[in-house]
């Protein structure tokens, strides 16, 4: 027997036998339905760090869920949604390729959804930084008054 569709309560059935020739038996059974008690995700993120403008760096996002195994996680880079994913498993891990080309903070946020209204974020800050350019003198050089010469600086 499959029972199913009821709300959260207390029923009780009667189950009840025959054989065809007169014999009959009976059993009561319970049925009891609780309420599902969803917990939101959780997110666990790596901490804020810096990276050189132009080089290849990950955020990498751990998210699980222990009620559900479909979930929806839709990311954010300094508010503008960049993009979801979804995933089938009661665990993710999401990373996600970072290459900065332009100095300053830069906020990503994830925002994981399990479909049973539990919500869960976080947010990395990435301090884009440019290093100066480096000039480097090999040697000093004298000239005389008067003559032509090239030097070049590396």
């Amino acid at each position: 027997m499959v029972v199913s569709g009821y709300p959260v309560g207390v029923y009780e059935f009667m189950l009840v036998a025959e054989d065809g020739l007169g014999g009959m038996t009976s059993k009561t059974a319970r049925l009891t339905v609780t309420a599902l008690v969803n917990t939101d995700p959780v997110i666990v993120g790596p901490a804020d760090f810096s990276a050189e403008a132009g080089s290849n760096s990950s955020i990498t996002w751990t998210i699980t869920d222990p009620e559900t195994g479909i979930t929806n996680a839709s990311i954010y880079m300094n508010g503008t949604y960049i993009g979801s994913i979804a995933w089938n498993s009661t665990e993710a891990l999401l990373p996600l390729p970072v290459t900065p080309s332009v100095p300053g903070t830069w906020n990503w946020t994830i925002v994981a959804e399990d479909g049973l209204g539990g919500i869960a974020q976080d947010t990395v800050m990435v301090i884009v930084y440019n290093l100066a350019p480096v000039i480097t003198v090999t040697a000093n050089v004298t000239y005389m008054e008067g003559t032509i010469g090239d030097y070049f600086i590396n």
